[in-house]
């Protein structure tokens, strides 16, 4: 059908103000950890802090074992609303720690993991922008065992896309230490805005890239649609 009489395109979640909540990380952290069948099988580890410092703490006791490496730990703090990387920092778990301690986490801010050693291509960290269309069916719902209400819906997922590149190249850990350079191997969005260069490519390249080097393009993509 035609959907084009209700639909809104926005370039920033500020253009809108009835579109803020498609930015707003800390309710879709929540969204896909207690109403997602399965979440945490495809959502990076996240806590919402200060709410949520204990069962943070909780894990960094988990692994006071090797507290070292703990202790240096990369995390991504994202503000609840901004775009291009706008109001995301990178953090060791010390430097998360100290905030709490110091009163400095006094709006909600969600903390979520860094995988590491991540992926790369040509030595450089990179991120994938899928576009999926959504389309509630609010008159169809059923109601499953967990008791939680689930609305029909239409979902199409486009089979074009964007890889983008960190700005800097990945190196050792122990190179880390300039904040602005940390940014730049770890913030993938070509958005920024700061004047740093950044590149992109579409997903016909990555495509090519997986083929010459032996990865499973297709088992990838299946994964994605999974999610």
């Amino acid at each position: 059908g035609d959907y084009t009489s209700f639909s809104k395109a926005n370039n920033s979640p500020f253009d809108d103000p009835g579109l803020i909540h498609l930015d707003d990380k800390i309710l879709l952290q929540s969204v896909v950890m207690n109403s997602c069948p399965g979440g945490q099988d495809f959502w990076p580890q996240g806590y919402i802090l200060p709410q949520e410092y204990d069962s943070y703490l909780d894990v960094c006791k988990e692994n006071i074992n090797d507290e070292k490496q703990m202790s240096t730990k990369k995390w991504i703090l994202k503000e609840r609303s901004g775009y291009g990387s706008h109001g995301n920092r990178i953090a060791s778990t010390d430097e998360v720690l100290s905030m709490y301690d110091e009163s400095k986490l006094t709006e909600p801010i969600l903390c979520q993991r860094i995988v590491d050693p991540p992926m790369l291509i040509d030595g450089q960290k990179f991120s994938l922008r899928i576009y999926v269309i959504y389309f509630p069916r609010g008159e169809e719902t059923t109601l499953p065992k967990d008791g939680k209400e689930t609305i029909s819906a239409e979902i199409y997922l486009s089979t074009e896309g964007l890889v983008k590149y960190a700005s800097a190249s990945y190196v050792d850990a122990a190179m880390k230490s300039n904040a602005d350079f940390l940014d730049d191997q770890y913030m993938t969005n070509s958005g920024r805005g700061d004047g740093r260069s950044s590149q992109q490519h579409d997903l016909q390249e990555l495509q090519r890239y997986f083929r010459m080097n032996g990865f499973n393009y297709d088992n990838m993509w299946e994964s994605i649609e999974r999610s």
